[in-house]
């Protein structure tokens, strides 16, 4: 009985294997679904991981500039009408008694989904020019703590634009074809999988303030790790240096980006990495 139980284990993980090979296959096959090149600044070594044979990188998106937009300002664009393509149940009037449990108990859930993100486009410049207006309205609150001086918002301004991702969320939807068909450049566009969830925003305690309203957000992008195989490296090169223990995916880089990688995403939208440079 041993025996056979070992046997059946034995075939169960070749099984396994089998059909994960088979993944991976039919995701590489034909072309890609996108091919696009990113920086240091969008794929950031993982903190730990860094080894002599492979190392893995740490997808950084829609990262913000650390001047506090407002949640419902991050994803304008995600309204009733898309939240009900997911499942939402946005049927309960805001103005109703029942309205604010209701979407906080949905708020809780999370939804499959595919999202959009664009590579230094519009929405990443949009998104930079709101993050300094609300600093710049900070700064003019004199009794605020988080006032800063111009030339220190200059400084920080800079350095966001220098280190920070650009990558940007710019929609999402249930069926990926479709978004492909709205966003066709493969170069700039990537689609890919994720999880999206519901937003209930009260209404505003401040004399007259925003009315209760709706918004979505993207939860996160799958997958946010990436694998670099060790016959893309050489010896010694700038992927072999571990980040410092405190820089965190998603904090500002300490210095100008290190080095470049193009990525492919294939059929099942899954990427690889095809291509690692020096420099910008």
């Amino acid at each position: 009985m041993k025996i056979k139980g070992l046997v059946l284990a034995a075939a169960v993980v070749l099984a396994t294997n089998a059909v994960l090979l088979a993944l991976v296959a039919r995701n590489r096959t034909g072309e890609p679904e996108a091919t696009i090149e990113l920086t240091e600044r969008e794929l950031r070594l993982t903190p730990g991981d860094t080894d002599n044979t492979g190392v893995s990188l740490t997808l950084v998106w829609d990262s913000p500039f650390g001047f506090g937009v407002p949640q419902p300002l991050r994803f304008p664009w995600f309204d009733r009408a898309k939240l009900e393509s997911f499942g939402f149940d946005c049927r309960v009037p805001l103005t109703d008694s029942s309205a604010k449990r209701h979407y906080e108990t949905q708020a809780m859930l999370t939804r499959p989904a595919f999202a959009v993100l664009e590579y230094g486009g519009e929405a990443w410049q949009k998104m930079l020019e709101q993050e300094i207006e609300q600093a710049e309205r900070l700064r003019q609150k004199p009794d605020t703590l988080r006032a800063e001086t111009p030339e220190a918002l200059k400084a920080r301004t800079d350095d966001a634009v220098a280190r920070r991702s650009r990558l940007a969320v710019v929609d999402a939807g249930p069926d990926a074809a479709a978004l492909r068909r709205r966003y066709p450049d493969r170069t700039r566009f990537i689609v890919t999988q994720a999880l999206v969830a519901l937003v209930y925003v009260p209404k505003s305690s401040e004399p007259g303030g925003q009315e209760p309203r709706l918004t979505g957000t993207v939860v996160n992008i799958l997958p946010d790790m990436i694998y670099v195989p060790r016959e893309l490296r050489t010896p010694g090169d700038v992927l072999s240096t571990r980040p410092a223990p405190n820089e965190q995916p998603g904090s500002l880089l300490k210095h100008d980006p290190r080095y470049r990688v193009t990525l492919a995403y294939g059929k099942r939208l899954e990427p690889r990495v095809v291509k690692v440079q020096a420099g910008l």
